[in-house]
């Protein structure tokens, strides 16, 4: 029995080895197919058209009207025939020279009919406006919003394209600090720079104006110590001369001790 056990065992583990040792070739299986979800399957396919999708850039044309004359009117929406087209209305600002002012540069991009001549006008509601053909240097000072306009004329066709944009200043937030939050009261906006350097020259000024004025003052002092030194010597040469006088004629009248030969001091 024993012997019987002991056989099976090595058999079994031949076979175990065997098995295992045919285990590194094994047949090629065939390829087995997996079912998707018909719920997932769609969401899959929409993802992967999505991420193979370019993105598109979109340029929106700022609004713009016409007003033709003649046949080539239109309707005053389209653009006419001939009309010249307004594709870019760009405000871009440069400086800020105080907290309420600011100069903006404004661009204008104008498809131009083949061979037409465009003559461009800027026209605003507040400030002052430096054209230059489509572009422009406007400057606006004050809190409120402006707005800006361009009409486009072409003479060969009669069309007038326009357009507008507006520019918005708003009020200056006070910078509060350490005394501000503790009173609760907000402290002034900073200061330009450009007033900084007029209140610098201003000091500057100031102190040689104070400077001048003080030599003028020293100039006056001493003339006038001038004057009192002649007026004190013209004072003691004419009481020398009214002592002499009066000797000389005491003398004459026969009081000898006056003719001395020199007048007293």
């Amino acid at each position: 029995m024993k012997s019987l056990l002991i056989g099976s065992a090595v058999a079994f583990s031949l076979s175990l080895g065997t098995a295992s040792t045919a285990g590194i070739k094994t047949p090629p299986r065939e390829p087995m197919e997996l079912e998707q979800s018909s719920l997932t399957n769609p969401v899959t396919l929409a993802v992967a058209k999505q991420s193979a999708r370019k993105p598109v850039a979109k340029q929106s044309q700022p609004h713009q009207g016409y007003r033709c004359s003649g046949p080539s009117a239109g309707g005053g929406k389209s653009p006419p025939t001939g009309a010249a087209v307004v594709k870019r209305f760009k405000l871009t600002r440069l400086k800020r020279p105080t907290p309420t002012s600011a100069v903006v540069r404004v661009d204008a991009t104008v498809d131009q009919p083949q061979g037409k001549e465009l003559f461009y006008t800027f026209t605003v509601t507040s400030g002052r406006v430096i054209e230059d053909g489509p572009r422009a240097t406007w400057t606006v000072e004050g809190v409120g919003t402006y707005t800006i306009s361009l009409e486009v004329y072409d003479r060969g066709s009669g069309c007038v394209t326009f357009t507008s944009a507006t520019y918005t200043i708003a009020k200056p937030r006070p910078t509060p600090n350490k005394g501000a939050e503790e009173t609760g009261v907000a402290s002034a906006a900073p200061k330009p720079q450009w007033e900084i350097d007029y209140e610098n020259k201003m000091a500057i000024y100031n102190q040689e104006l104070a400077k001048q004025r003080q030599a003028v003052a020293d100039y006056e002092r001493q003339k006038a110590q001038v004057e009192a030194k002649r007026a004190e010597l013209r004072a003691r040469a004419e009481n020398t001369q009214a002592h002499w006088r009066a000797a000389v004629a005491a003398c004459q009248a026969g009081d000898y001790s006056q003719c001395s030969g020199s007048p007293r001091p």
